[in-house]
């Protein structure tokens, strides 16, 4: 019986170790905004790596939590930590605009590079974000990174001049904080198909969150 209430006390132990660490990181998987808040308030270290050798920006965009990034960027969290260890699809020294690219989250990309991230750092097969976008076909963060070398003015300047030279093209507004410039070239009740510099592609109005003419 003795040994039976040890175990029970050292596994209550265990688990409360485990939940009192990296309670951030957690927040920041489940997608809880709220929570990273708190716990960013209560002077978490927003850069702290798990056991899986992440940071927890980089759960936050490998789930595509665009607002959560926004905050702990905004917050100072690095956007070139660099992760620990291979994890799935995602190697060893990868920055969170590679993870970004490996998953086509362009409007992730967008922030990273707004505060800093380096558009040239490599993981350890070499890959910068750009050879990974390009790799899995996502053009926006190739578009994005391509011969601007991550300089979102430089990127903003570029496309409003590529936009300018057809009156006809409209800046579409995402919900995840991306956007696709391009000429609607027809609509139905639920979703509208553009053609943008490098193709055409339909999109669910409900994944839009504006759309507006130059």
């Amino acid at each position: 019986m003795m040994n039976k209430n040890k175990m029970t006390i050292v596994l209550v132990l265990a688990m409360a170790v485990f939940y009192s660490c990296g309670s951030l990181t957690r927040s920041a998987y489940r997608g809880d905004l709220d929570g990273v808040k708190k716990h960013v308030e209560k002077n978490a270290d927003i850069n702290q790596y798990d056991r899986w050798g992440w940071t927890p920006i980089m759960w936050a965009i490998y789930y595509n939590y665009y607002d959560i990034v926004k905050y702990l960027l905004e917050q100072n969290a690095d956007p070139n930590a660099r992760s620990m260890h291979d994890y799935g699809s995602v190697l060893k020294d990868s920055t969170p605009l590679i993870l970004a690219a490996t998953y086509g989250y362009g409007g992730i990309a967008r922030q990273l590079l707004k505060h800093g991230a380096n558009p040239k750092a490599v993981n350890r097969q070499g890959d910068t974000a750009l050879t990974v976008a390009e790799r899995y076909n996502f053009i926006e963060i190739a578009n994005l990174l391509e011969g601007k070398g991550g300089n979102r003015n430089t990127w903003d300047k570029k496309e409003d001049e590529d936009t300018n030279k057809d009156e006809g093209n409209q800046t579409i507004l995402m919900n995840d904080g991306s956007k696709i410039v391009g000429k609607i070239v027809s609509q139905t009740r639920t979703h509208v198909t553009v053609r943008t510099k490098y193709n055409t592609i339909t999109i669910e109005k409900d994944k839009i969150s504006e759309m507006k003419y130059k």
